[in-house]
């Protein structure tokens, strides 16, 4: 069983950057590095300061987020993916932006580990199946 939080409901969010191999593909990986810093830091400036952020793999961070209802994983979801979207930089004339797609769930009472992950997974995979630039909770 998972034991996350005593109070309210503990809130994962899986954060897919769309598109980042093709961005390395174009513009190198030093550009690929700085899209994810660029990431990382909208992501930390777009939840509150309790919430923690980190990166889970290659184009891949998670949120956790404590005290959050069912209700507010798709609002919370759509910040996160519009506030990403509309981030960017410049490389000479090139103006480099990304979306990306976002998997959320409330951890359960009889949640493991897996079954979380699990569960965030197929609702990426969901996401990412819709077209990219989607939020699946």
């Amino acid at each position: 069983m998972l034991c996350i939080g005593t109070v309210g409901h503990t809130g994962f969010f899986f954060i897919d950057i769309d598109g980042l191999k093709r961005i390395n593909d174009l513009h190198g990986s030093k550009i690929g590095d700085a899209v994810l810093k660029m990431v990382s830091k909208t992501l930390s400036h777009s939840v509150r300061a309790t919430d923690m952020v980190g990166r889970w793999g290659g184009e891949e961070f998670m949120v956790i987020a404590m005290n959050v209802t069912e209700n507010h994983l798709q609002t919370i979801a759509n910040k996160i993916r519009i506030l990403i979207g509309q981030s960017g930089f410049f490389v000479g004339a090139d103006a480099i932006r990304v979306t990306v797609s976002v998997s959320a769930t409330v951890a359960r009472s009889n949640d493991s580990v897996d079954t979380l992950l699990k569960r965030v997974n197929q609702l990426m995979h969901q996401a990412k199946s819709s077209g990219k630039n989607c939020v699946a909770v």
